[in-house]
């Protein structure tokens, strides 16, 4: 890699690999223009330092390379030379962050917005991240951003205090919850939903939120059950067609929390939950999407006995339908397929845990991925998995590199 970077400096874009070329293309611009003149010079001083301090980061399996073409995008906010800029530390990831904190930042931001830079690129909302940070990374208060709703002094201030390994998006919710007087349960409960990367209808959504305040709704089972049925009824098309093919509009398309009460909520939502299984025929809508990258996983757990017949095969996949949607929620007895919508747009994806023992399987738990991050896992009826599953899925994420959040389960 250091060897082809430094070919690229030279100006020799022949034979360049495939994961270099965004690199090469800006290199070998001719334009004029200050633009093209200003990313060209911080890209080369850029990738000269780090071919003697860091070069793991030039590694074609590195988040480095697009973490450094990131940057070029905002490079007249360029506050210093990365000529003196020394990592102190032999982790990728933090290697990074000083990189991205000794360039543009007068006052390092928090670690949660930190992590904006670093959102996988399936997040529609990575560059507004990435905008707030050098808004406050320049010495300004993350209110006065373009944030998606109102934010007040209290919020910002939660906003800050918020898990160290929150995103962006959840961070923005944990602060929002507890400006509007919820728990951290609440919060917490929150930030495992879609409320951290659905930022539309805000009005709305923090009537939810008031709503659970008021009633001292914080259970994590509870309020994403709520937030999931809410959001059906009131937002979600598509799920279903008439007989010309047609989507039929949301079955509460005015549905509001004023007045609302929990008791006849619950009732309305163990309802709701009752209709996946009858979901099928000619008015449902099947859909496929595209597998994603990540990994599936195989566990052999041998019989104490050292017998074959007892021995227990655990088996993670991606489902990556609507019909497997379906059938894994009329498994294991919750709402899955209501993320339909949301796996198909890419924003997340819901993998199986399944167990084979003497060929009969199992379902354990349904797991979800959104922004590179485990952000739930759920055993039948929303519950949470026991000790078993959780080491289980633990392993899983350690070996495909995906972090699990704090409130996934």
């Amino acid at each position: 890699p250091v060897q082809t970077v430094r070919r690229l400096l030279a100006g020799d874009t022949i034979c360049v690999p495939l994961c270099y070329l965004p690199i090469a293309e800006v290199m070998a611009s001719n334009h004029p223009t200050a633009v093209a003149a200003g990313r060209r010079k911080m890209l080369a001083k850029m990738l000269t330092r780090i071919c003697v301090v860091a070069p793991g980061l030039l590694h074609p399996e590195s988040i480095g390379l697009r973490t450094i073409l990131l940057m070029l995008d905002h490079w007249r906010l360029q506050l210093r030379e990365p000529d003196d800029w020394q990592p102190h530390t032999r982790n990728e990831r933090r290697a990074l962050e000083s990189l991205v904190h000794h360039v543009f930042a007068r006052y390092p931001p928090s670690a949660c917005l930190t992590a904006g830079w670093f959102e996988g690129a399936d997040n529609t909302n990575a560059s507004d991240y990435r905008e707030w940070y050098l808004h406050c990374a320049q010495g300004n208060n993350l209110r006065t951003a373009r944030l998606p709703f109102e934010y007040t002094r209290k919020m910002a201030h939660w906003f800050a205090q918020a898990p160290s390994d929150y995103g962006v998006g959840e961070a923005l919710r944990f602060g929002q919850v507890l400006g509007l007087g919820g728990n951290h349960d609440l919060a917490r409960a929150v930030c495992a939903t879609r409320l951290c990367h659905e930022f539309e209808n805000d009005e709305f959504w923090r009537s939810v939120i008031q709503f659970f305040v008021r009633h001292q709704i914080s259970e994590l089972i509870e309020v994403t059950s709520i937030i999931d049925y809410v959001h059906d009824q009131r937002f979600s098309v598509d799920t279903f067609v008439n007989e010309l093919g047609e989507s039929q509009p949301p079955p509460q398309p005015n549905l509001c929390m004023k007045n609302r009460r929990p008791d006849v909520l619950r009732r309305q939502m163990a309802e709701w939950h009752g209709q996946f299984g009858r979901i099928g025929g000619k008015n449902h809508r099947q859909r496929r999407w595209q597998r994603s990258s990540i990994a599936g996983y195989r566990e052999v757990e041998a019989c104490p006995d050292g017998t074959i017949e007892g021995e227990r095969i655990w088996v993670l996949r991606e489902l990556c339908s609507s019909a497997e949607l379906r059938n894994e929620g009329n498994a294991m007895k919750h709402c899955v397929y209501s993320y339909t919508r949301a796996c198909d747009s890419g924003h997340s994806k819901i993998f199986a845990l399944r167990c084979v023992r003497n060929g009969k399987i199992r379902h354990v738990a349904t797991i979800e991925v959104r922004n590179r991050a485990v952000a739930q896992v759920r055993a039948r009826h929303n519950a949470t998995p026991c000790k078993r599953t959780q080491a289980i899925v633990s392993r899983w994420s350690t070996a495909v590199g995906l972090p699990i959040r704090s409130y996934a389960w």
